[in-house]
């Protein structure tokens, strides 16, 4: 069974392209096993609220579910948790633990289009 590294949830997984501009579909699933293959290696599993808030990024369209959050915001919850824990900053900042967890260990891309490490 997979689950998702950034937050660690089973539930509600999808397939997410790493780099949105390599994506060639997401129609995969009928096409050959080598060619599916090659696309799924461009591919991590993350879940719902992960790969909604990841490709939100992605687009600078910062959104936890449906809802936007501004840059401010995601800026004040990283300052708070570094002396709080990630359920106390969920409490302080009305969202639940899990997106909270998302939003703060998703790093901006560097100018190669890669992800930064911490």
């Amino acid at each position: 069974m997979v689950h998702v590294l950034k937050c660690g949830s089973w539930k509600k997984l999808e397939l997410d392209h790493i780099d949105p501009k390599t994506k060639e579909s997401h129609k995969i699933w009928s096409w050959s096993e080598e060619r599916r293959n090659k696309e799924l290696k461009k591919c991590q599993v993350l879940c719902y609220d992960c790969h909604n808030i990841k490709s939100s990024i992605d687009k600078h369209n910062l959104t936890v579910g449906r809802r936007k959050v501004p840059v401010k915001l995601i800026e004040e919850m990283r300052e708070y948790r570094k002396t709080h824990g990630l359920r106390e900053t969920a409490r302080k900042f009305h969202k639940h633990h899990s997106n909270v967890f998302c939003i703060l260990n998703l790093r901006p891309r560097s100018p190669t289009g890669s992800r930064q490490q911490p």
